[in-house]
């Protein structure tokens, strides 16, 4: 479980709060910062998901098509403020036909990523040809579950949740179909993958 992959965060004034995998009270205090910072509207079971930055040649457009599709869900998506800017104006079209469900971080640098990983229940990673697996080690030490592509780094050292043994460390899926995503957030929604 990521629970028992989480490393102790140190006090961070970017962070609303701190916590360990132990004592997880201060994600609880992140996500509802992180909410009130890009005026989401989350209800108890609303899964507040973080992406990946939105570039070309980081699997952006893969990225937007499940966007488009997790509109309908009980799922609000927080994207960073940096990215490729076709692609960013294409995210906040979609973020205004649908308030309060997508939003573009206000900021951008290190600290609004670490606001996005600790507020986050879990992080879309779209880029099926990410090399170093950065994006995912981060998500993991923010105790924030990757939901990513079974390829490149992500295949070498991620392991898919399994619903039997309930052991794992993301949710992973064929990078070659950007739907499978979808798919992949009805496993986020068994407890005990998160």
């Amino acid at each position: 479980r990521l629970k028992e992959v989480v490393a102790c965060l140190e006090a961070d004034p970017a962070l609303a709060a701190t916590y360990t995998a132990e004592a997880l009270a201060g994600k609880a205090e992140c996500r509802k910062a992180l909410a009130r910072r890009t005026s989401l509207a989350l209800g108890p079971r609303t899964l507040l998901l973080g992406t990946a930055l939105p570039t070309e040649a980081g699997g952006g457009r893969s990225l937007l098509a499940a966007m488009t599709g997790l509109v309908r869900s009980d799922v609000a998506i927080v994207v960073p403020g940096l990215g490729d800017r076709g692609l960013l104006d294409e995210i906040r079209r979609l973020a205004i036909e649908a308030p309060g469900k997508i939003a573009v971080h206000p900021e951008s640098g290190p600290g609004a990523e670490r606001q996005l990983l600790a507020g986050a229940d879990a992080v879309l990673l779209a880029d099926a040809q990410d090399h170093h697996g950065r994006a995912a080690g981060l998500a993991m030490r923010y105790a924030t579950l990757p939901l990513a592509p079974d390829s490149a780094a992500n295949r070498d050292y991620l392991v898919d949740f399994d619903t039997g043994t309930r052991t794992g460390t993301a949710l992973l899926f064929r990078p070659d179909d950007a739907f499978e995503g979808l798919s992949t957030m009805e496993r986020l929604r068994d407890p005990a993958a998160r």
